[in-house]
């Protein structure tokens, strides 16, 4: 099965949506929010995107690259509701 992947550009960041097969036979699992590795996100930014992603059904996922290592680091949030 392949992957496809859409992104999303919103005023100061980048959303990445990975769906597991066609997206239109398959709903997407994850938003990404992909950041730099110095980036420090606020509580609020943290709280929204973990919002956005439950209110549309998705794991929130907030990814960045490790530049000592070269290696992709990402965290997945689980959000009570």
């Amino acid at each position: 099965m392949s992957k496809y992947q859409f992104q999303i550009a919103t005023v100061d960041q980048v959303l990445t949506v990975f769906f597991l097969g066609d997206p239109f036979r398959y709903h997407a699992h994850y938003i990404i929010r992909v950041i730099e590795w110095t980036e420090k996100l606020s509580p609020l930014d943290l709280v929204a995107f973990g919002r956005l992603a439950v209110s549309v059904n998705k794991s929130p996922v907030i990814a960045s690259i490790d530049p000592t290592t070269n290696t992709l680091t990402y965290n997945t949030l689980q959000w009570c509701k």
